[in-house]
């Protein structure tokens, strides 16, 4: 999720809470202070602070309730930092952004308890309440199957409640006049350690993953499979011998870069970008023309794109063209097939061009193209995922005999429960490529395999350490 996506939520769910404070404030006011005239006089700035965290608990419940959707059953993640190690595979910003949310999230929790109530100035009592409320937002989670109760929520939420309240006893202890200050360093030190902690710790993960060379494998496993009661037959015979290589590099592309092809893209048939629609995700950059009929998404990884004529749905497409045709149609917006190629006609306009690991010299060029191609002899959708890699260098990697032996260890990534597993089928495996986080095409073994009699696949990183 976006930092825009984010403050539209808030920012709606902020309306609600002052709503919400706002009929609060009322029933209180009616009923204690008409029908109790007798009773304590709440100052204004507890009665602020108090509105305050009423509107912000609003906010907070609708960003991990009201908006998400329900699910049939409840998830929950119970495996200690599986979040961590996920954005550590993937290293994405959304995945590292959503952790940083979660920490953040429950800073102003910790910083407005103190000043809503003495009691919470003691530092134990402050981090029980925010404690407490993570634990019920996620067992609501887990009661109302909207959202995962996870255990990395509850610690990051923990965290910032920590990290709000030594914050506000620093802001408090600057306040204070020089001769009530605290002054044991260490005491005032000790309330900033969780801020310290998570400061240094991301420092770390940051510096450590920028000084390396190659990026990520989402294939990475996060969580070892429990293999003791899990059966594993070999069905295929295994090469044990180490090889060499080539690993590629996909061109990432500027933002300035996807404007440039979008604009050559549209003017291929005369159109122009309204500039003022243009939408930045933290992958993909989306243009529109001016008369908004057509757009175009563009990854900025290999420029990878996603075009539609808006108006193709109620086309008729050409069927029986052949590839020739097909070619030609795409050279028109500069789209080139390489010669050896799979093409499918699914019939209705719709066709699909593969290409499985093609070389030409030192690039590599994988990936998938679909295209809709209407009656006018026009391409009206085209959905262009056929990468070119370029020659990086070469690498050593792991035998299939290794690879194997690290499934029968129970590392790799399994997409279901973890528990579930009690068969293992091997029936091939074969060299593959995988994108990493930095924009290298890794060489990874393919295992097809059959888990509890289901077809599926385990991918192992094949590159030697």
């Amino acid at each position: 999720m976006r930092f825009l996506s984010i403050f539209r939520m808030a920012k709606e769910y902020l309306l609600l809470g002052i709503i919400v404070v706002v009929f609060v404030s009322i029933g209180y006011f009616l009923i204690f202070k008409v029908m109790k005239k007798d009773s304590k006089k709440l100052s204004k700035r507890k009665f602020f602070v108090g509105a305050l965290l009423l509107c912000y608990m609003v906010v907070v419940l609708g960003a991990t309730m009201f908006s998400r959707p329900s699910f049939e059953i409840s998830a929950s993640s119970l495996h200690l930092f599986f979040s961590y190690k996920d954005a550590w595979n993937s290293f994405s910003k959304a995945a590292w952004r959503n952790i940083i949310l979660n920490i953040c999230m429950f800073i102003p929790l910790g910083f407005l308890l103190p000043l809503f109530s003495d009691k919470f100035k003691i530092w134990w009592k402050n981090y029980l309440v925010g404690l407490a409320t993570t634990l019920i937002i996620e067992l609501l989670q887990l009661v109302t199957h909207r959202g995962i109760f996870e255990i990395d929520d509850i610690i990051n939420n923990f965290w910032g409640t920590m990290i709000g309240y030594g914050l506000i006893i620093l802001v408090k202890d600057l306040f204070k006049r020089k001769d009530k200050r605290e002054n044991s360093i260490w005491k005032k030190l000790s309330y900033q350690l969780p801020l310290l902690i998570l400061i240094v710790t991301f420092s770390t993960i940051f510096i450590k993953y920028n000084s390396q060379e190659y990026g990520n494998l989402r294939e990475n496993y996060i969580v070892k499979v429990k293999m003791s009661n899990v059966e594993v037959k070999l069905n295929t015979e295994l090469k044990d011998t180490e090889t060499t290589v080539s690993v590629y590099k996909l061109p990432v592309a500027t933002q300035e870069e996807t404007l440039r092809y979008a604009k050559n893209f549209f003017a291929k048939f005369g159109k122009e970008i309204d500039e003022s629609r243009n939408d930045f995700y933290d992958e993909t950059a989306i243009y529109y023309t001016t008369d908004g009929k057509d757009s175009i998404w563009i990854d900025y990884a290999g420029l990878a794109m996603y075009y539609s004529n808006h108006d193709y749905f109620q086309d008729e497409g050409k069927a029986g063209c052949s590839l020739d045709e097909i070619r030609v149609a795409l050279k028109e917006y500069d789209i080139e097939i390489p010669s050896t190629v799979d093409f499918e006609d699914e019939g209705n306009g719709n066709y699909i061009i593969t290409v499985n690991m093609y070389l030409e010299g030192d690039k590599l060029i994988n990936g998938t193209l679909s295209c809709f191609y209407s009656k006018e002899s026009k391409v009206k959708s085209v959905r262009n995922n056929i990468n070119t890699y370029e020659k990086y260098k070469e690498c050593t990697i792991i035998s299939e005999q290794a690879a194997y032996e690290k499934i029968k260890e129970g590392k790799f990534k399994y997409p279901y429960n973890y528990d579930d597993v009690h068969t293992i089928d091997i029936e091939s495996v074969e060299l593959s490529y995988a994108l990493d986080s930095k924009g290298f095409y890794q060489p990874v073994y393919d295992f097809k395999c059959k888990f509890n009699g289901e077809e599926g696949k385990i991918i192992i990183p094949a590159m030697k350490k």
